[in-house]
């Protein structure tokens, strides 16, 4: 058969990097504290910076439900200032895996007399290699960069917070501080990267069998992804795809004036073409997705407290206020970030044997039931957690009465 003529295109397996995961790791707990909105300038531009205060709790992946990443993530509006608060007061900060972000967080919250803060030099790790690889994934093709946002490019997320940081660091009552841009491009990332992977490979699937117009209807599917935010991993800067976000035949024909006049004009079967263009462009983002998740996940791992030795100048009342409060520096120093845990969930969850499977009552694509710890193995169940097998039992009983 004609390749062109192959209007479905199947999603096809393909290498999977797994092997960089370190699925059996034991995540470090993350540090949750009060949190706050403030307003800044850099610049001459203002932005929003959030602050943690006192300390709330300490959560661990034990004590979290399973697949966040596909569900209590998915639902963080990374857009909206409350969406973002509302979310960090549940699971901590998660800070962005570029320029030294997990790092200098820890760093930061574990400052003192003797291991003052210093402010990140972004230039230490333009050329880092996983830095580098990062970098590229999050501001490239060029049709995603010139979508984005000025504080959104490069280094600049991360510049609002090592701003937003020296103002805040002689605050003996501020222990955490990341500024919204860094917190909603590390939130969005790893959304769209998630599903971006998973759905990839739930689509490959012998037993699924899917096309890239189905993958396409899934990404658009809020249940799966959040329709709010940058568009990471969903951009390829294709012939036929037209360095746009990837969208189905259909959509693309009724929104794009120029492909209709080019799909019009065309010899050969316009819509099995560009689906075949599609499938291969998932095929890339999904691969991309992929290695943004495992070199993040190496990141938060190596994100580590390390003892300082510097002192602070002779007579500074903050430095001894500050190494005097126990409740939010005693303990922390053996505690991570929330990256660390929603990574090597995906990590688990991605590198088992079981199936990918849609929820029968809401329609999640899923592997792990909600309620079942990290430590215990994944079970095949039709539903994504419990309120779903009760909701559909209902909904069952309704329908044959």
């Amino acid at each position: 058969m004609d390749m062109y003529n192959d209007k479905d295109r199947a999603i096809t397996r393909f290498a999977l990097p797994i092997a960089q995961f370190q699925a059996d790791a034991e995540p470090r707990g993350v540090p949750v504290y009060e949190v706050s909105a403030k307003t800044a300038e850099l610049n001459g531009q203002s932005f929003i910076y959030f602050v943690g205060t006192k300390k709330v709790k300490t959560v661990s992946v034990e004590s979290l439900p399973s697949e966040l990443f596909g569900t209590d993530l998915q639902k963080c509006d990374t857009t909206d200032t409350d969406s973002l608060l509302e979310f960090s007061g549940k699971y901590g900060f998660l800070p962005s895996p570029l320029y030294d972000g997990a790092a200098s967080l820890v760093r930061f919250r574990n400052r003192g007399r003797l291991r003052p803060y210093a402010k990140t030099e972004f230039n230490r790790y333009e050329n880092q290699p996983d830095n580098a690889a990062l970098s590229l994934l999050l501001n490239r093709p060029v049709s995603l960069y010139e979508s984005l946002t000025l504080d959104m490019k490069d280094e600049a997320p991360r510049a609002l917070t090592e701003h937003a940081r020296m103002i805040e660091v002689k605050n003996p009552r501020v222990h955490e501080v990341i500024s919204k841009a860094e917190l909603a491009q590390a939130i969005r990332a790893i959304q769209c990267a998630t599903a971006v992977a998973s759905l990839y490979d739930y689509m490959a699937q012998a037993t699924t069998g899917g096309s890239a117009e189905q993958m396409s209807e899934l990404l658009n599917d809020s249940s799966q992804l959040n329709q709010r935010g940058a568009d990471y991993f969903l951009h390829h800067d294709d012939l036929i795809v037209r360095g746009y976000k990837l969208v189905s035949f259909e959509e693309r024909l009724a929104n794009d004036d120029e492909f209709a006049k080019l799909a019009s004009e065309t010899q050969c079967d316009a819509e099995a073409a560009y689906n075949i263009a599609l499938a291969d462009a998932y095929r890339a983002c999904a691969q991309d997705a992929l290695n943004y998740l495992s070199t993040a996940d190496r990141v938060y791992r190596a994100a580590e407290y390390v003892p300082g030795t510097a002192l602070a100048e002779i007579g500074d009342i903050f430095a001894a206020k500050l190494e005097s409060i126990k409740d939010g520096r005693s303990g922390n120093e053996e505690l991570g970030t929330f990256g660390e845990i929603v990574t090597a969930q995906f990590a688990r969850c991605f590198v088992s044997k079981t199936p990918w499977r849609r929820c029968q009552y809401c329609g999640r694509v899923f592997k792990k039931y909600r309620e079942e710890g990290f430590h215990k193995n994944i079970r095949e169940t039709k539903f994504c957690k419990k309120s779903c097998n009760v909701m559909y039992i209902q909904h069952q009983k309704r329908e044959q009465s």
